[in-house]
Parts: C-alpha cells; sequence; structure tokens
C-alpha cells in the first residue's frame, strides 16, 4: 500500500520509509500510522484504497486487508467517515462485501468443506463478481446486527469454515472485541455450546489480552513475509494461512495470557495448535528428503542456542520456505530454512 501512496504522489518516499520504520517497530498497521502523523486523513486513505481493491480481493489476506479494506468497500465517496457514517453498520457491511467480493462463498460445493482439506486438492478462488444469484441476494440481506458466524454457519456453510473465517476476520483486525456476547461466543462455539451466561469481566479481559498478542505479533510476520504467500499460482494459499495460525498458536500457548484465559478459549487454542501442527508436519516432511537425496536435518524453528531476538527472523524464513514448498521451487525453499536454522 505504501508503495503504491508514494508512486501516485500521494505521499513521499521519505513520508513512507519512516512510516515502514515505525510499523515494523510497533507492529501497528501502515494506514493508522499515516493517519497518526497528519499524512493523511480517514477519508483520504479510503479514496487511495479504493484503487486497490481488486488487488486487496486477489490477494484476501495480504499486508492491509482489515479494517481499513472493508471499511473502503463500504464508504459512498459523498459521505463524511465521522458525522454521517455508522461505524458498526460500515463494519458489517464491509465484511459482507469482502466475503460477496472475494467470492470465499463459491469455494464450497454440496456444502462440502474444502478449507480444511490437505493434499493437493486446494480451494480456488473462482473469477472475480461470480456469484450465483441466490447467494448474492441473501448477502444483499444480512442485517448489520446478526453476527457473522452464526450467519456463515445457517447458510450451510458448516461450523469449521465459519469459525476459521470468524478467527481469521479477528487475527486481521477486522473484528475487535467490542460485544463478548456476540461476536465472541461464536468463536467461544467451536469448544463449548453458546449459552446465554453473562460473560464475566475477566473473561472479556483475557480475551482483549489474547486479541492484544495477536495482533502484535500476526501483522509483522505477514507484512514483513509479503503477499505471495496468499496468492500462489492463483489458488487460495491454505499452508500459508496455516503456517501463521501455527506461529500464533504457539507464542499464545508460551505466553502467560494463556493460564488466565477461561478454559474454552484454552481449548479453542488447544484446537487451533493441533490441527495447523498436523498441516505444519504435512508440508515439513516434503522438505526432509529433497530431489538431489540430500536431508533437512533440523527444524528450523527449535534451535537451544538461539537468542529471543533472533527468533522472529527464523519464523520469517519458515515461513518463505512454505510458501516455496507450494510453488515447487524446492532449492529456495531449502535455502530458506537453512537460513531459519542458522539464523544468528
Amino acid at each position: 500500500m505504501g508503495r503504491y501512496l508514494v508512486e501516485q504522489g500521494i505521499i513521499t518516499h521519505k513520508t513512507h520509509w519512516d512510516a515502514v520504520q515505525k510499523m515494523i517497530a510497533t507492529g501497528r498497521k501502515l494506514g493508522d500510522i499515516l493517519i497518526e502523523e497528519k499524512e493523511l486523513t480517514p477519508f483520504e486513505l479510503f479514496q487511495a484504497l479504493r484503487f486497490q481493491t481488486q488487488e486487496k480481493i486477489e490477494n484476501i489476506f495480504g499486508w492491509e486487508m482489515g479494517a481499513y479494506a472493508c471499511l473502503e468497500m463500504a464508504v459512498p465517496p459523498e459521505k463524511n467517515l465521522v458525522s454521517d457514517i455508522d461505524v458498526p453498520t460500515i463494519l458489517f457491511t464491509g465484511i459482507r462485501r469482502f466475503l460477496k467480493n472475494s467470492s470465499l462463498l463459491d469455494q464450497f460445493d454440496d456444502k462440502v468443506d474444502v478449507w480444511l482439506r490437505r493434499g493437493s486438492e486446494w480451494g480456488k478462488i473462482p473469477p472475480q463478481n461470480f456469484l450465483p444469484l441466490k447467494q448474492r441476494k441473501f448477502l444483499d440481506q444480512l442485517p448489520p446486527e446478526l453476527p457473522v458466524g452464526r450467519f456463515l454457519e445457517s447458510e450451510g456453510l458448516g461450523r469449521p469454515l465459519a469459525r476459521q473465517l470468524l478467527f481469521t476476520l479477528l487475527c486481521l483486525d477486522v473484528l475487535e472485541i467490542d460485544d463478548p456476547q456476540g461476536l465472541w461466543l461464536e468463536i467461544e462455539a467451536e469448544c463449548m455450546p453458546v449459552t446465554d451466561r453473562p460473560v464475566t469481566a475477566g473473561e472479556v479481559e483475557a480475551l482483549q489480552r489474547f486479541q492484544s498478542m495477536i495482533l502484535y505479533d500476526y501483522p509483522r510476520i505477514m507484512r514483513a513475509s509479503g503477499i505471495e504467500l496468499f496468492s500462489l499460482e492463483g489458488h487460495y494459499d491454505e499452508m500459508g494461512l496455516k503456517t501463521a495460525y501455527y506461529s500464533l498458536a504457539r507464542k499464545y500457548h508460551d505466553g502467560k495470557v494463556y493460564e488466565i484465559a477461561p478454559p474454552y478459549l484454552q481449548r479453542l487454542a488447544d484446537r487451533i495448535f493441533e490441527k495447523v501442527t498436523e498441516e505444519y508436519e504435512f508440508f515439513h516432511s516434503l522438505l526432509e528428503k529433497r530431489p538431489d537425496g540430500r536431508a533437512l536435518a533440523k527444524d528450523p524453528r527449535r534451535h537451544p542456542k538461539r537468542k529471543p531476538e533472533d527468533h522472529l527472523e527464523a519464523e520469517l524464513n519458515f515461513i518463505r520456505g512454505v510458501a516455496f514448498v507450494k510453488k515447487r521451487e524446492y532449492e529456495k525453499a531449502f535455502e530458506a530454512f537453512q537460513a531459519a536454522i542458522h539464523a544468528d
């Protein structure tokens, strides 16, 4: 996004570089920083993103695919964001358009969930704007106040998809914890039946700390590793997303927040960790023996002498390695894994 803003003359190269440095240091969104530094108004940022919409749809979970991209699709140019637009309505309208434009709903046939399917059958993204009339109709009728996960499940998309998609939107800062009785219970439902019991203040605090941890680590890893993870060979790159899940789930397990989290959230983290570990091990096994017979001797993510500050670089090289495996560029993948092993 920053490169685009520079190319269009909206900001200077120096402004872009300074903002990127701050983004890396803080883990915050580039758009947030530019607005905070008064380089852009929110409306100017939305207008700039308007020209990037197609690219963002093709790279669904790419650099700035978060609240800005979803809001941008929903804000009419003649409206004032602050005074004329109801923010919750924008949020849900943005999510609705995001789902519609990305054609995520078209990846499923006869309620068969290919989202979690492993192996060579990747869920391809259909041509843009291809959405059956029935789906178009019920998406247009989605009430703003309806919880997203429950709606997706009610339309036959299946609980695994609804939960995974909801959790993904959460990780990408599209959803925030301002309605724990609604949206967060949708996530909780993966591990425990939804009840009408009130959510306690302690649980809300734990959820907020959990979200803060995700939003701090996830964007740094994704931005540094690039958009390529999520748009390889025209496929929806399931492993790119699952690798990121593996990383943040491991951080969650290692963090103190796990100890104070309510039991259902611990079980949710356990399930994510287990599912993604299975996928990680499957893809990692592809690299154990290369075409020339050489084997990958070490796990690139575990090195007893590695310093804490080297972990991020190792994570990034590991993610790059997985991306190269997906593209069948095994030499580059091997180099990336070796770099992960020797990051010091």
